[in-house]
């Protein structure tokens, strides 16, 4: 068996402690009120397992412990500085008590990590863990129940806002079906209109062209023109004008074919 290596010869070096978890307790600070604590046995250096004076120590029961589940029996790994702390009974039947709350060299009270090298194998302890974790899938499970019914509820809204947009892009389809239909109207009446406009322009010439005959006939006689209005009119064709004179029934009747090109 290795001997005890005291604490004194280590001061102010940080060091990695083996030791187990013996029991939780707590006591009354004067200034601070009551704070929880937790009590580790079998202090051995972690490195070369060699035990050290004091062979156990408490710490306040941090958060650093609490994160690690530590447990009454567990044999756990921590790191610490090694410092000068108080150690005793503190407050008023400090004067009853064979232990006397004074300063010695120990582990300082912030443990820089924390980790169970193995479980104590207690029964109820395991029971009670079983418990714990039984409870917690039951939350787990409640939460994840009414997640999904939050999902489906964002589901049917989903789909009643897809059903509303789908009405919504039919209204507009058939607007756009009217509105070109409307604009496929609006081109053939246009059309129509260059056609007339296009037929009067044509028109215009041959009208001149027969109020000149009629000056000619004037100053010869009376004449008579007749245009056809079913005649052919196209740009560029010749239009069909009768003149007959009227004002020698002795003679022979004159009559003129003339085409007029335009």
């Amino acid at each position: 068996m290795k001997p005890r290596k005291s604490l004194d010869s280590l001061h102010g070096q940080v060091h990695r402690f083996i030791g187990v978890v013996d029991r939780f307790g707590r006591f009354e600070h004067s200034t601070k009120g009551s704070q929880e604590t937790i009590c580790i046995r079998d202090l051995h250096l972690a490195d070369t397992d060699t035990p050290i004076t004091p062979d156990h120590w408490w710490f306040k029961l941090r958060d650093i412990w609490l994160d690690a589940g530590v447990r009454v029996g567990d044999r756990v790994l921590f790191t610490v500085k090694v410092q000068r702390g108080s150690k005793g009974v503190d407050g008023p039947d400090v004067k009853e008590s064979d232990n006397p709350r004074r300063q010695v060299m120990g582990c300082g009270s912030k443990p820089r990590s924390v980790a169970v090298l193995q479980r104590a194998n207690h029964p109820k302890v395991e029971l009670e863990a079983l418990q714990r974790e039984q409870a917690r899938e039951r939350v787990q499970l409640a939460q994840a129940q009414q997640e999904c019914q939050r999902l489906q509820q964002v589901q049917e809204q989903l789909v009643e806002q897809n059903e509303t947009l789908a009405q919504k892009l039919a209204i507009a389809r058939t607007e756009l079906e009217q509105e070109q239909q409307a604009l496929q109207q609006l081109e053939r009446a246009y059309t129509q209109l260059r056609f007339a406009l296009r037929r009067s322009q044509h028109w215009s010439r041959p009208v001149l062209t027969a109020g000149t005959a009629l000056a000619i006939g004037f100053g010869t006689g009376f004449g008579v023109v007749q245009v056809s209005p079913f005649a052919p009119c196209a740009r560029g064709s010749a239009l069909p004008l009768k003149i007959s004179w009227v004002d020698q029934p002795s003679a022979i009747p004159l009559k003129l074919n003339h085409h007029a090109h335009f």
